[in-house]
């Protein structure tokens, strides 16, 4: 899609996650070692290795494609790791009767440009391992790097700060703002991280022309369709170039 609009790939990795979809019939032919699997996380990334691990509901795995990996130790940028998470737990009610452990002892690393997809049933760890990458929770245990820093050992401020500079979220139910404009929903990440009107609004401009938005960037989220809100909800994710 970024080549297509004659844009460079964003260097910083791009995250996607979603349930996955099987019909009655489909699971009706499973092998019980194939429904276990399917009950836990799957996290698939496209360029090169593969891993095993588990999850609360069963196991999940991280795949590249075979030839793909030659290719990007080649190039050093390529194979800079901008994530790197080892042994990371999530619990819930911790100390109680309801404790509950949602992610076990997870690692992966993600490298420069890469696409990751997370894929798995709902209530198998998805969005609780998204938060963490997001830097909207904290593990329970376990490490994560984030280009080298460990993010353990940040204050909330620090961590505020790095969700706005390093990190583009793009939501599910895109979360504009009603009563804001196209143009104004992308300026805002920029207004928080201090960068002057004119500039701010040139770069929300250029990108809502990358996504194909020019011609709608003065209307309101209810005059926007739904894939038009997900192209502006894009914009703004790269508003401050993570």
């Amino acid at each position: 899609w970024w080549r297509n609009r004659g844009a460079d790939l964003p260097a910083t990795p791009l995250i996607f996650w979603r349930d996955s979809m099987q019909t009655a019939e489909e699971k009706k032919h499973k092998s019980p070692a194939q429904e276990e699997k399917s009950e836990g996380i799957e996290i698939t990334d496209l360029d090169a290795f593969s891993k095993e691990g588990e999850t609360e509901e069963g196991s999940f795995s991280f795949e590249k494609k075979a030839g793909d990996a030659e290719t990007a130790q080649e190039n050093d940028s390529s194979s800079e790791v901008l994530i790197h998470m080892e042994g990371i737990t999530k619990r819930f009610y911790i100390g109680t009767e309801n404790e509950l452990e949602v992610l076990h002892g997870i690692s992966l690393d993600v490298h420069r440009g890469e696409f990751t997809s997370i894929v798995g049933e709902s209530g198998s760890g998805k969005s609780t391992l998204m938060n963490l990458i997001g830097l909207l929770d904290h593990a329970t245990s376990g490490t994560y790097l984030l280009r080298g820093e460990d993010t353990g050992e940040m204050d909330d401020d620090t961590l505020s700060d790095l969700r706005g500079q390093e990190i583009g979220f793009v939501f599910q139910t895109y979360n504009l703002i009603p009563r804001m404009s196209a143009l104004k929903s992308v300026e805002m990440p920029m207004m928080y991280a201090r960068v002057p009107q004119a500039e701010r609004t040139e770069r929300a401009e250029r990108l809502l022309e990358l996504v194909g938005m020019k011609e709608r960037m003065q209307h309101n989220p209810d005059e926007l369709s739904g894939g038009q809100k997900q192209r502006v909800a894009i914009a703004r994710a790269m508003a401050n170039d993570p």
